[in-house]
């Protein structure tokens, strides 16, 4: 009787143990974009991993006197699979791949280290009270998070309430959107001067440049000169759009990881100024990215994948995100030919899987990392494969020209397929130089803009976070006020391994 009931304990300790990773992933920010049924998918998938993780461990593992709970802690472990490839290539700098293979090899030795001495298994007995404390712990701290599935459960089973998704002090959101605008795209062009500084270093001459200015009036584009960035790095010029702000406060210097800015940030939080209001409108976000920051899926974030495994996108991808089986949605990709993250050139993929009708049925918001013409460069002027050093002038001269191809390409499509759309195509920073350091032009920025006319009132946005603002105001009706100009440079201190940010006002850089 005994043995049956501990046996009964055992079952149901091993299944809420495996399913610690939902009870987890359940928090406020991702009950509140759910719907029901969407428990089923979750629910139906841990099921079915339940059901073959059983079978491997009956079938493979039970001769050699594998414990079956040392099987379920290593799925919840693999919970935490990506967030370990990030450490290894974010904080020591490793390449993707490597970081990848350490990963791996850090998981298989896991997993078979109760071969060790395994007539004692001391293994089994260090493994049994390992698991338990994990387990406690990680239960524990669901009574403690007020954000976790406790405190937050009425949240799954009733309509989301507007007035119960967001909070923002001293912002109008209930204007109603602005009927002129479609969908917002916020194209960054990565590295790319103005057009001004593009003449000083001879990227361009005065003709070219005539002509350039000369074709956007014709389409309805304004390039906006003496246009800056707030900081010279894309990590925290991406992270600023998402906040609607200075990712950093601080009066003179600050140190930052890049492990706290973009990408990651995306990836681990939706608590972001820009998507929560997008959210509140009923607008969806887009990350169009690359392979420096690819779009990872969350249940604010919407990558492009094709019809057939939009449900397993929209519901699971968000989930196993952070596991080994996020690489299976790259094989859906390649299978359905999807957009390739690793591609730099972003503008002609979106172009090439652009589908009008899906596009217009939705309200959208596109961020589009067009990693160019940042290195390596690897394009002529008229976009044709060629490999430059990237560390050669000359290639950026020509990837610089490439892009300003492509985006006259980008702009007669979004005209013939999306004409009421609010575009702002602009730089992360201008031409950095690593040896001959120039704020003057590591600051610069191209930055173009088509809105409609009903907001020519709106002052005209010379930086990044104030064009994300314009945009927001324009869109929606929004009172977000300008932020006062200032622009950080960073430097790396290798003693303490840590980015360090110099402020600058707009008179440093003129």
């Amino acid at each position: 009787m005994i043995k049956k009931i501990t046996n009964k304990f055992k079952i149901l300790f091993y299944t809420l143990f495996f399913f610690l990773p939902l009870l987890q992933y359940l928090n406020k920010n991702n009950i509140e974009e759910f719907i029901v049924s969407d428990i089923l998918y979750f629910l139906i998938s841990l099921s079915i991993l339940y059901f073959f993780l059983y079978l491997v461990f009956i079938f493979v593992f039970k001769r050699f006197n594998y414990h079956f709970l040392f099987l379920v802690l290593f799925f919840n472990l693999l919970f935490y699979f990506i967030s370990l490839r990030d450490f290894f290539l974010i904080n020591i700098g490793i390449s993707n791949y490597k970081s990848i293979f350490l990963t791996i090899l850090i998981y298989l030795l896991f997993l078979f280290l109760p071969f060790y001495n395994r007539k004692n298994f001391i293994s089994k007995i260090f493994f049994v009270r390992f698991s338990t404390i994990y387990f406690l712990m990680s239960f524990l701290y669901l009574f403690m998070n007020q954000n976790s599935l406790i405190y937050n459960y009425e949240n799954i089973f009733k309509e989301n309430d507007k007035d119960t998704i967001i909070n923002f002090k001293k912002i109008n959101l209930t204007k109603e959107k602005n009927k002129n605008v479609s969908n917002i795209y916020f194209v960054i062009v990565d590295a790319m001067l103005s057009l001004k500084s593009a003449e000083d270093l001879k990227v361009l001459n005065s003709h070219e440049i005539n002509k350039e200015l000369e074709f956007y009036d014709k389409n309805n584009f304004k390039y906006i000169d003496n246009s800056f960035s707030n900081y010279d790095t894309t990590q925290l010029t991406l992270a600023s759009i998402l906040k609607l702000d200075y990712f950093t406060k601080f009066p003179n210097e600050l140190t930052f990881k890049k492990s706290n800015v973009f990408p990651v940030i995306l990836y681990h939080s939706d608590d972001h100024p820009l998507l929560n209001i997008l959210k509140y409108k009923n607008f969806k976000f887009y990350h169009h990215g690359n392979s420096w920051g690819p779009c990872r899926q969350t249940l604010m974030v919407n990558c492009y994948f094709s019809k057939p495994v939009q449900i397993m996108n929209r519901v699971l991808l968000s989930f196993y995100a952070n596991t080994p089986f996020y690489f299976f949605s790259k094989i859906l990709k390649i299978i359905f030919k999807d957009l390739d993250d690793g591609n730099e050139r972003q503008l002609t993929n979106y172009q090439n899987n652009f589908s009008k009708k899906e596009n217009l049925k939705e309200n959208k918001f596109i961020f589009i990392h067009h990693y160019a013409p940042h290195t390596p460069y690897n394009r002529t002027f008229n976009c044709e494969k060629k490999n430059y050093a990237n560390d050669d002038f000359n290639g950026y001269i020509n990837s610089y020209k490439c892009v300003l191809k492509e985006i006259r390409s980008f702009i007669k499509f979004i005209n013939d397929n999306d004409p009421n759309a609010l575009v702002i195509i602009q730089a992360d920073h201008g031409y950095k130089d690593n040896v001959k350091k120039n704020i003057k032009y590591s600051s610069s920025i191209y930055n173009l803009i088509k809105y409609p006319r009903n907001c020519q009132n709106f002052k005209t946005p010379r930086s990044n976070i104030n064009s994300i603002i314009f945009a927001v105001n324009c869109a929606f009706g929004t009172n977000l006020k300008y932020k006062d100009f200032k622009f950080y440079e960073s430097g790396y201190e290798y003693a303490t391994a840590k980015f360090i940010l110099k402020k600058y006002s707009i008179e440093n850089l003129r």
